[in-house]
Formats: C-alpha cells, structure tokens, sequence
C-alpha cells in the first residue's frame, strides 16, 4: 500500500475518531493544522490514523515523513492545511486568519505542560491565576464608570484639603 491509496473518506473516519478519543500525548500539532468543518486537527496524527482506516494498521509517527509531504498529500484530498500563527515565526499564508480556538489552545498547553518540571508547572499556574486577576480587576473597573454613576465623581474629594481637616477636626476634635 502506498500514501497515495488514502482516500478522503479516510481521512474523515481519521477526523471523527479524533473527536471520539482526543489526540495522544506526543501528537499535538506543532507547526500545521489541518481544517475541517471549522476545527482543527493535527495533520501528521489524522493522516497515520487515515493510514489505518485504508491498511489496517496505523503508522507509526516516526516511520515516516510530516509537515510539507503530509500536508501536500492532505491538500491533494481537498483538506486545508494552515501554519500555527503563534507558534511559527513567518507564515507562508499571510492572508489567512485562524480563529482562535480556545479548545486548541488548552490541549495543546496541556501537552506542553506534561513536559515541564513541577516547579515550571506552578510558575505556569501562577501566571495564569495573575492574567485571571487582571481579567477580574479590569471587568470590576469597568463597571465604575463615572460618566455613567455621578456619585464616582465624589470619591476622593474627602481627601483633598481643606475639607479632610474640617471632618478630621468634626469627627476627632483638635488633634
């Protein structure tokens, strides 16, 4: 059997099996992405799985090439390969944007996580509780609006002289 007697129907048992089990330890993209139906999908995984569906037996990743040959083998069926924007330097497709897809995302930093010492891993985790904080801090503020709430205006005057003495003075007397 060679490359060339995979099929697109192959392929797209590939695709679904992928959505039924997820994608392995060690099988995240790193540089492409195949497209199909608005996901995306590891092309050199999804292609040794389309390699099982049309011999049997599915290929071993180490046995055989990726990226340029797998993703051209791809195109040839109809797929649309894309390079990882945020993790590639130069983008040969700069007019295509991929949506950011939060799903990737986290399985992918997932992976990545699985290869990083303890200690990197709570560095991680604290990072991610600090953009969390900023998020939370920015939606709070947000929601203090003075052109929208008069009263915000107000705040802070208490602290401007002479009117802090004066309630100092009302409130605890000469001092």
């Amino acid at each position: 059997m060679t490359f060339n007697d995979i099929k697109t129907e192959h392929i797209i048992k590939a695709i679904k099996e992928v959505d039924q089990n997820g994608i392995p330890k060690g099988r995240m993209p790193k540089k492409y992405l195949l497209e199909y139906n608005n996901e995306y999908y590891p092309p050199k995984y999804v292609f040794s799985l389309a390699y099982k569906y049309a011999s049997g037996k599915e290929l071993n990743p180490s046995k055989f090439w990726g990226m340029k040959k797998t993703n051209l083998l791809l195109k040839n069926l109809g797929f649309k390969i894309l390079e990882i924007p945020f993790l590639v330097e130069s983008s040969t497709e700069k007019n295509i944007t991929i949506p950011f897809k939060k799903s990737l995302v986290i399985k992918m930093l997932l992976s990545a996580l699985q290869y990083l010492p303890e200690e990197r891993v709570k560095d991680v985790f604290s990072f991610t509780s600090s953009l969390l904080l900023t998020e939370k801090t920015k939606k709070s503020k947000s929601m203090l609006d003075p052109n929208k709430d008069p009263i915000l205006e107000l705040i802070g005057i208490a602290d401007v002289e002479p009117f802090a003495d004066k309630i100092d003075e009302e409130l605890y007397g000469k001092l």
